[in-house]
């Protein structure tokens, strides 16, 4: 569509993979240098040795989950536009893509997650639900109440 969006918010999927790849590797790398640091941790072989293979796996988890994202790029897309939300998803680990009419929207749901990011979702009045990548969906919430509070939101537990 060629008219301007009331409301943009974009990630990109290189970055977004990277810092995330980049934090695991960060913890594994800590653990393991902690180990190299803490008198007598090199006598408990084991609990070095576990670290190390958990982190590994952790990280070669990681890199099975954000590698595509990393490699293939492009940009999560949010944007208010022309009475629609509009989400661009260059990854299903974004989630994804879809266009609702507002006047469609039942509710923006905001669930908090307490080992992890939050969880966002819409709501539409025929029943259908559309996950929002965390990285977009605070600052989407405060869109809607600054531009359509009409909208409703909610905070579920």
């Amino acid at each position: 569509m060629s008219s301007q969006p009331e409301y943009v918010d974009e990630v990109g999927a290189c970055t977004y993979a990277a810092l995330n790849l980049g934090c695991f590797a960060v913890v594994w790398l800590g653990g393991l240098g902690l180990a190299l640091v803490v008198p007598g941790a090199w006598e408990q072989r084991w609990w070095v040795w576990l670290w190390g293979v958990a982190g590994a796996l952790t990280i070669a988890f990681a890199a099975v989950w954000f590698g595509p994202m990393l490699l293939k790029g492009g940009t999560y897309r949010v944007a208010i536009r022309v009475g629609r939300l509009e989400v661009s998803s260059p990854s299903g680990n974004f989630g994804p893509s879809f266009a609702v009419p507002l006047k469609e929207i039942a509710a923006l749901i905001h669930r908090p997650v307490a080992e992890g990011p939050d969880l966002y979702e819409v709501h539409t009045r025929s029943g259908e639900v559309f996950p929002v990548c965390s990285a977009s969906g605070e600052r989407l919430l405060a869109a809607f109440r600054r531009l359509h509070p009409e909208v409703p939101i909610e905070h579920r537990h």
